[in-house]
């Protein structure tokens, strides 16, 4: 298991720099805590009301797909790796609140799923290619487009490799996939304006007054910090609002009318285009900009 050796041989040395080892060092190693929670993206989905077209492998041996979906299940050679080893979502995931995989909480309807077979040319990592016994294969596939269904916010493209190495990183397979049309057709399509809901407008607004909820804790027991620069915060979230509100006057209608609705008013009872651009330039002030 060379990939994962290697991150764990870091992650004694330079702990907080290793993704997910590095969090034990600053979230304690109590895998039952609220923090596993609310560290992942789970636990803000209703905040994420953008289209999302994001990539998994079945051959992942560092972020298994099990949590995205229990969908098809790619179960390893337990002859092939140490004894003992688990992969198991359910049984690993100790919080209960994490224990719950993206497609039960985006639901059905809003998710789909792609799944991509070995296309002709793809190369396999090979345990010698990875840990420096031999060269990587040159070439590859040609590059896919990466399948997506506009009818849908959630597509997730699953690379069908079958389960999993001991020496795999990422992906089995050298695949060649990009999300071009994807990309293209969003660069151009119009910001709808239901695109700004109410928690999503009471998360900028949380930013904004340096409010934050729902903070993880850290292994100390001190909350995390997650807004260290507090004027920076409150000029990026007033920008977001402001930009979003000038796109048109349906925008600035709809912002105006979520936000007299909400709890939180650090701009007054009502807000509007004219008063953003006020407290922006006083923002701006304050940093000298």
């Amino acid at each position: 298991m060379p990939i994962l050796r290697a991150v764990s041989e870091l992650a004694d040395e330079k702990m907080h720099s290793i993704p997910v080892l590095g969090c034990y060092g600053v979230f304690g190693a109590d895998l039952t805590s609220d923090a596993w929670y609310l560290v992942s993206p789970i636990s803000f989905v209703d905040l994420i009301t953008c289209p999302v077209l994001i990539q998994v492998a079945t051959g992942d041996m560092l972020v298994p797909h099990s949590q995205v979906t229990s969908r098809f299940p790619r179960p390893i050679d337990p002859e092939l790796f140490p004894k003992g080893y688990q992969r198991d979502f359910a049984s690993l995931t100790l919080n209960e609140k994490a224990r719950r995989t993206l497609e039960e909480i985006v639901g059905g309807d809003n998710i789909r799923f792609h799944l991509l077979p070995l296309p002709e040319g793809i190369h396999e990592f090979t345990r010698a290619a990875i840990v420096g016994q031999a060269p990587m294969p040159k070439g590859g596939p040609e590059n896919i487009d990466r399948p997506w269904d506009p009818t849908r916010q959630w597509n997730v493209a699953i690379f069908d490799e079958g389960p999993p190495l001991p020496h795999s990183g990422h992906t089995r397979y050298s695949w060649a996939c990009s999300p071009d049309g994807f990309v293209a057709t969003y660069k151009q399509a119009p910001l709808p304006v239901d695109l700004l809901t109410p928690s999503k407008l009471d998360r900028v607004l949380q930013r904004y007054m340096g409010e934050l909820a729902n903070v993880p804790m850290l292994a100390d027991g001190a909350p995390a910090n997650r807004l260290n620069y507090p004027r920076l915060e409150k000029l990026d979230a007033v920008t977001g609002l402001l930009d979003y509100a000038s796109t048109s006057r349906a925008h600035a209608k709809h912002l105006a009318r979520v936000y007299r609705k909400g709890r939180r008013k650090p701009f007054g009872h009502r807000t509007s285009v004219g008063e953003l651009c006020r407290v922006r330039e006083r923002l701006l002030l304050a940093l000298g900009a």
